[in-house]
């Protein structure tokens, strides 16, 4: 790398670790290194959820998709307003009015604890497999710009981001976070910018080239099988992935709870959601650029570059010293997404299972020690996992493929649950109980299918990516129906526990 590369890269790394040191000197209390203390601007609210969805697997991986193939996978992405009406109209206002600091909490309030345990499990599992994906990523580039091996890359990368996470809380992950939307964007613009500049023709001929190609195409097939890769399989996936991110994510929770009013939480997840798209876009049209770059000028791609190190490679080779380091940079901002599931699992480790069920009772000061232990323990599993997903070969795909399967796999039923809960008031624990034991069962089943583990008649012919989906549906409605074989639930005992028997009508307001 040259000297104004590292220079820029040295500097980002100071900054993001900075700000998380200074805003550990807020975080004194429970409620502070978890939810802010709830002071944040709506707009700065949304703009952290906004980051806190993205991270190296849009950096990397969508422009590895969209030069491989064309913009199909930009899909899942257009159904985000469906979750975020749901999430204005719905499920703001009843976690705001719950005042909770974990969304675990109103599983066992509902369910039992047997509810608590469930979606610590499942949100553990969720966090682990992203921060491990989106490390793994990092590797990639990093091996290209530093000759690093993998090793190495994700041991430094890992460390930094666990020390700012476990000195911080979410107040600097919320700080960082904006900073490093900033970064992303300029970023992508950077690098089209460059290849519309060399291309001879600029960006006509770009957009030319890659509609002949059929690069902008949003599908491969209109068809209505569900066993290929299609647009229904697609929006699907979607809608089915956004709406249980809106209401089992603790890191989107959060953000619902640090915004200083019931108004401000809804203009953050507006930007949030909203936001999201057009960047999305972006980094497809950076992956689209560089295809009709390196058809442009073939001989500067080496046939062994893969799909998913499209970007690096152009990054390292590229890019004029200095403006190369600017995007390096934000490839690592992109990688300190990873802190804000890091902190949320952190929460749940802390308030849904140490503080209620291990060591109740202790002092504030006691609970935040644990919660930055626990960002180091949870900080080196993130390290194991993304050392173990280097030895997972991907020739044959593209990394977000195997991301979207992973989301599809670690969703199936918590989201089903939580809306079983919210939505009927004839729920009970015990059919709650029957609907998620069949929903898992389901996911685990597709699951083993898609991976080949049992034999091909044994399974349904559907596409890998309806997996949480269908692991959510059934949890809903099994516990739905299942709930009928039991008693219902007593009035009294629903009081602020459903969206028809909540409290509040409004909406909990925490400020002007």
């Amino acid at each position: 790398m040259h000297w104004a590369d590292v220079i820029a890269v040295t500097v980002c790394f100071a900054v993001f670790v900075g700000v998380g040191t200074w805003w550990s000197r807020k975080s004194a209390s429970t409620e502070a290194y978890f939810v802010a203390n709830p002071s944040f601007p709506g707009w700065m609210t949304g703009l952290s959820m906004m980051a806190s969805t993205i991270s190296s697997i849009t950096f990397i991986t969508y422009p590895g998709s969209a030069y491989a193939g064309n913009w199909s996978r930009l899909v899942p992405g257009l159904m985000l307003p469906i979750g975020a009406v749901v999430a204005v109209c719905l499920l703001v206002p009843f976690y705001r009015s719950c005042n909770l600091v974990s969304a675990y909490e109103y599983l066992e309030r509902r369910f039992g604890p047997w509810g608590r345990v469930f979606g610590c499990v499942m949100f553990a599992i969720a966090s682990a497999a992203r921060m491990g994906v989106v490390l793994f990523l990092l590797c990639l580039p990093l091996q290209i710009m530093t000759g690093w091996s993998p090793v190495a890359t994700i041991l430094v990368a890992g460390s930094v981001v666990t020390l700012y996470t476990a000195t911080g809380g979410i107040q600097g992950v919320m700080s960082v976070d904006v900073l490093r939307s900033v970064m992303l964007l300029a970023g992508g613009l950077l690098a089209i910018a460059v290849v519309v500049l060399r291309v001879p023709g600029g960006a006509a001929e770009v957009f030319s080239v890659a509609k002949a190609a059929g690069k902008f195409d949003l599908t491969v097939s209109f068809d209505w099988s569900l066993a290929r890769d299609t647009f229904l399989v697609l929006v699907i996936n979607g809608v089915a992935l956004q709406l249980h991110g809106f209401a089992t994510d603790q890191t989107r929770i959060q953000r619902y709870c640090a915004a200083r009013s019931l108004k401000a939480a809804r203009i953050a997840v507006w930007i949030g959601g909203l936001g999201c798209i057009p960047i999305w876009a972006l980094f497809m049209l950076v992956g689209t650029c560089l295809f009709v770059y390196y058809k442009a000028f073939p001989a500067r791609l080496p046939a062994m570059v893969e799909n998913d190190k499209i970007l690096p490679y152009f990054i390292l080779r590229e890019l004029p010293p200095g403006l190369g380091g600017i995007v390096i940079a934000a490839l690592f901002s992109a990688a300190f997404a990873i802190a804000s599931n890091m902190n949320g699992g952190v929460t749940v480790l802390t308030s849904d299972i140490y503080r209620r069920h291990l060591v109740p009772g202790r002092d504030d000061a006691h609970y935040v020690r644990f919660a930055r232990w626990a960002s180091v323990a949870m900080g080196i599993m993130m390290i194991g996992m993304a050392l173990t997903l280097t030895a997972v070969n991907l020739s044959q795909q593209t990394v977000l493929d195997v991301w979207f399967v992973i989301e599809a796999v670690t969703a199936g039923g918590l989201g089903g649950l939580v809306y079983l809960g919210l939505l009927s008031t004839r729920a009970n624990s015990q059919g709650a109980v029957i609907g998620v034991a069949a929903g898992v069962a389901i996911v685990l089943w597709l699951a083993l299918g898609a991976v080949n583990a049992i034999p091909a008649w044994l399974c349904p012919p559907l596409h890998p990516f309806l997996i949480g989906a269908i692991g959510n549906v059934v949890a809903l409605l099994g516990g739905y129906l299942a709930s009928y074989l039991f008693p219902p639930i007593s009035g009294e005992k629903l009081a602020g526990l459903t969206w028809w028997t909540r409290r509040d009508q409004s909406g909990y307001d925490r400020g002007p």
